[in-house]
């Protein structure tokens, strides 16, 4: 075998090959949004009102009753 000299080879170029889907993204459920209220520092009225009002679906959830 010889080698060869590789000055004068041409640059080589790469292919990824995907499936074609995007990477998942979180599910957006009503513990997630909790998580990210709490996490939150300052939040508006609103905010808290959607958070007591996700904790309290939750909380039924969890009891087995409907609220």
């Amino acid at each position: 075998m010889t080698t060869r000299d590789m000055s004068g080879a041409e640059p080589m170029q790469v292919l990824t090959l995907t499936d074609g889907t995007k990477p998942k993204r979180k599910e957006n459920t009503p513990a997630n949004r909790i998580k990210e209220l709490q996490a939150k520092r300052d939040i508006t009225d609103k905010e808290k009102k959607e958070l007591r009002r996700l904790k309290s679906e939750e909380m039924c959830e969890l009891l087995g009753r409907g609220c």
